[in-house]
Parts: C-alpha cells; sequence; structure tokens
C-alpha cells in the first residue's frame, strides 16, 4: 500500500470526541479533488453523502445530510474517486 494511501486511511480511522458545541472536528480527507464519501450506519442505511468532499464547506461534521446529530457509534465509509483510483472503505467511531 503507498504511503498515501496509509495516509487517508490513517486520517479516517479517526475517533470523534465533542467535548463541546465549539469544538469542530471533522474527518480530513487528503490529495483528493473529485470524489463522493458516502457514510452508511451499522444497519448499511447511507446518513451522510457528499461530492466533492474538500475538507472545508463539503465534509462530514458528525450531522447526517438534513443536519441532525448522529448518535455514538461505529460508521463505515465509502470513497469513490473520479480519478480512478481505488475506491477506498472503512470505518469510525463517532463519540458525543
Amino acid at each position: 500500500m503507498s504511503k498515501k494511501v496509509l495516509k487517508l486511511l490513517a486520517v479516517l480511522s479517526v475517533v470523534f470526541a465533542s467535548c463541546s458545541e465549539e469544538t469542530e472536528q471533522k474527518i480530513s480527507i487528503p490529495e483528493t479533488q473529485k470524489n463522493k464519501v458516502t457514510i452508511f450506519n451499522r444497519w448499511g442505511s447511507k446518513v451522510f453523502e457528499v461530492s466533492n468532499y474538500n475538507n472545508t464547506t463539503n465534509v462530514f461534521r458528525g450531522l447526517n445530510n438534513e443536519g441532525t446529530e448522529l448518535p455514538t457509534g461505529t460508521y463505515f465509509f465509502k470513497i469513490e474517486f473520479d480519478s480512478g483510483r481505488n475506491m477506498e472503505t472503512g470505518y469510525l467511531t463517532l463519540k458525543r
């Protein structure tokens, strides 16, 4: 596995710890542009999806697509790249 892929997986295998409403934590996807990120709950239901994830405005902050806080738990992600790069999958743990 390349260093870039390992770095990407390490960033995505993150534990969110929301200490206060002022603390904003998010998943950061380095070195990617045109992509689609989908996050699923433990039952496989899609809870979040965004195209062109950019680490600033199009970013996962522990909220579903309607803006509601997701509960503590394990979530699974899929990142699809328009460039032809292989899809990345993995999981993250959200703690409140």
